[in-house]
C-alpha cells in the first residue's frame, strides 16, 4: 500500500467515525432559529407600543395557528388596563391579548418563549427584611392582526420577546 493510499484510508475512517458519532446526536443538538428583537426593531415593527397593567387572565379556546404546536399549547387571554400609549392609536381603557403557554407538565427542549403575566405583587424576603413590589406593569410591543385586535410583534411562539415586566423602584430604607 502506498503512502497516499494509507492517508486516504485513515482520512476515510476518520470521516466515517465523525459521521457515526454525529448522527445519533444530530437530532438532540438542533436549535430552533430565533430572530433577534432589539428595541429598535420592536419599535419599528410595532403598530402599538404601550404600558399596561394586567387585570385578569382567563383560559381561552382559541387554537394555535400551527397544527404542529396545537396539541402542546393552551391559549389564554389577558385583559390589561392601558396606562400610556407611546406609539399608535388606542383610546380604550382596556386591551385584551391572546397568548399561549405549554400545557401543564409539558417541557420542550429549545421550545418557545411565551409571555406570562403576574397579576399580583411579588413578595421579597431576606433574613433581615421583608417587603413586596408594586403590582407589575408591562411594556408591550404589538402589531395589528389582520381581522381585529393585536398580537405580539415578535410572534406568538416567542411572545416574551415583545414584553418587558416593570416595577416601581423599591424603597431603600
Amino acid at each position: 500500500m502506498t503512502h497516499r493510499q494509507v492517508i486516504v484510508r485513515v482520512l476515510s475512517m476518520f470521516l466515517v467515525g465523525i459521521l457515526v458519532c454525529w448522527m445519533p446526536t444530530n437530532k438532540l443538538c438542533r436549535g430552533r432559529a430565533q430572530e433577534s428583537w432589539t428595541y429598535q426593531k420592536l419599535l419599528r415593527d410595532s403598530d402599538l407600543v404601550l404600558i399596561a397593567q394586567p387585570l385578569e387572565t382567563k383560559v381561552s379556546v382559541d387554537a394555535f395557528p400551527d397544527p404542529e404546536w396545537n396539541e402542546k399549547l393552551q391559549s389564554r387571554v389577558t385583559r390589561f388596563r392601558v396606562l400610556v400609549v407611546f406609539k399608535g392609536n388606542y383610546d380604550k381603557e382596556d386591551i385584551s391579548i391572546l397568548h399561549y403557554d405549554l400545557k401543564p407538565g409539558l417541557a420542550v427542549n429549545n421550545g418557545p418563549r411565551f409571555a406570562t403575566f403576574r397579576l399580583k405583587e411579588v413578595t421579597l424576603s431576606s433574613p433581615h427584611s421583608k417587603g413586596s413590589t408594586s403590582k407589575p406593569e408591562y411594556l408591550l410591543f404589538l402589531r395589528k392582526k389582520k381581522d381585529s385586535g393585536f398580537v405580539f410583534t415578535s410572534g406568538q411562539l416567542d411572545s416574551r420577546l415583545s414584553v418587558r415586566e416593570m416595577y416601581e423602584k423599591l424603597p431603600t430604607d
